[in-house]
């Protein structure tokens, strides 16, 4: 508890970076991306490999303006350190006891669909690389941290959860709770590497465990 307590002033020393955070990089990422949503949305871009080209053309976007404004210190793009390894780690051991407790107790179905993007080779790709890199930046490095400067972190935690569940469909859903963890494991460690590696790791389970069905 205490370490949530400091999970402001934390914020506040990892991120620190010569450009504010409502900066031209924090805009053009937003526009970027959502003007590209926009486009595949207008031209029905649903198929797995659309979804692939559109991400990674997302991707590519959100990577060019990072070098171009040198965010990734300020993102917490670093490698892991052992102790944020270690609380990686204890927190997918967690994750994994709650998904064996949900399916013994028969509620892990509702869990387990699929979006048709996900099928075949390139939704593989889709949800264990690209989605997880895109979807983190934009939802715990901008958003996340665009709220905790105004609202503090546990405020923030929470609403970048809620629109990252509504941004899949529906509030009240398994990427509320996805979101809710991502966001806290970021504000805990600074490091946006865990959230984009437990978020992978999350869709990597989904696609194993579905296909044990």
């Amino acid at each position: 508890m205490g370490d949530l307590n400091c999970c402001d002033m934390r914020l506040r020393s990892c991120h620190d970076d010569p450009l504010p955070l409502a900066s031209r990089f924090i805009w053009l990422a937003w526009g970027g991306v959502m003007a590209m949503e926009a486009v595949g949305w207008r031209l029905g871009l649903v198929s797995p490999s659309a979804m692939l080209a559109l991400r990674g053309a997302e991707l590519l976007w959100l990577g060019g303006l990072i070098q171009r404004y040198a965010q990734q210190t300020a993102l917490g793009l670093r490698l892991p350190t052992r102790a944020e390894w270690r609380l990686l780690a204890v927190v997918a051991l967690a994750c994994v006891l709650i998904a064996a407790l949900l399916g013994w107790l028969g509620w892990l179905a509702p869990w387990l669909r699929l979006p048709p993007i996900a099928e075949g080779i390139g939704g593989a790709a889709l949800m264990l690389l690209l989605a997880p890199l895109v979807e983190e930046l934009l939802f715990r490095g901008l958003l996340y941290r665009m709220l905790a400067e105004e609202v503090g972190a546990w405020p923030a935690i929470a609403i970048s959860a809620a629109c990252f569940a509504l941004a899949h469909g529906a509030l009240l859903s398994p990427q509320l709770l996805g979101g809710l963890l991502f966001a806290a494991i970021y504000a805990r460690s600074g490091n946006l590497w865990l959230p984009i590696l437990l978020h992978s790791g999350a869709n990597g389970a989904l696609l194993l465990l579905h296909a044990l069905r």
